[in-house]
Formats: C-alpha cells, structure tokens, sequence
C-alpha cells in the first residue's frame, strides 16, 4: 500500500484490510468499496462501463503489465493534471487533491515508473506534443 502522509500510522476506522475504504453511502446491494485514488476521471469503457483513471492509477496499471509504457506516456502526457494544494499561510500542512503531479512523483518514488518515463513525459509536456 502506498503512503499517503504521516497519519498513516494511525488506522482509520473505515479502512479494510485489502486497502479499500467503506463509503459512507455505499449500499448494501454489494457496490464495490471505495479505493484510494478514485474520482477525478471517468473514462469511458466498450459497453457503457465507466471506471475512474488517475495517473496514479494509470502507474500502477503500467506496474502490473496492464498498460503498455506508450499508453501510460501518451495518458500522462494528456492529462489535465488538477491544480497542487495551498498553505493557508498558516500550516504547511499540504494536501494534494486526486489527479495533482503529486501522484506521478510518487509512482515514481514506489518504483511503478521509472526516471526515463517521467522524463519522456515532461519533455512531451514542455513541447506541447500532447
């Protein structure tokens, strides 16, 4: 599982032991657990099926044989990255929100990606080759 800050020591009440999250409106008809890195994207699937991708997610996906390095590229090069997370000036405390940079730099720290994929992507970004 990937660390998410400090208060990782603590366990959360909601958190399962396969690393999902009960909702607080998730139902009893068997809808799926929330996991980490849900939200931001939706992508649509063959079939009307939709899932969300982040590009932490699109990492692991990449990590696991799922998605080949040109995908994985050619989707964080795409990606409408959301907005880092402010101070208020007062904590340094900063959280980022789903789908920030953040979650590619730590895809790279967890060895998902590697330098040589981060670099590719940034030059892409800097040249507009999107």
């Amino acid at each position: 599982m990937i660390a998410t800050g400090p208060s990782d020591d603590a366990p959360d009440p909601a958190a399962h032991a396969d690393g999902t999250f009960a909702s607080a409106s998730q139902s009893s008809a068997g809808e799926r657990p929330v996991q980490v890195g849900d939200v931001v994207e939706q992508v649509a699937l063959a079939g009307g099926d939709v899932r969300h991708l982040t590009p932490l997610r699109a990492c692991k996906e990449y990590a696991d044989g799922a998605r080949s390095r040109d995908e994985v590229i050619d989707f964080l090069v795409s990606y409408a990255y959301a907005p880092g997370g402010h101070t208020d000036g007062w904590d340094s405390l900063v959280v980022d929100p789903p789908g920030a940079w953040s979650e590619v730099e730590t895809a790279l720290r967890h060895g998902l990606i590697d330098e040589h994929l981060v670099d590719e992507v940034c030059s892409r970004r800097d040249s507009g080759a999107r």
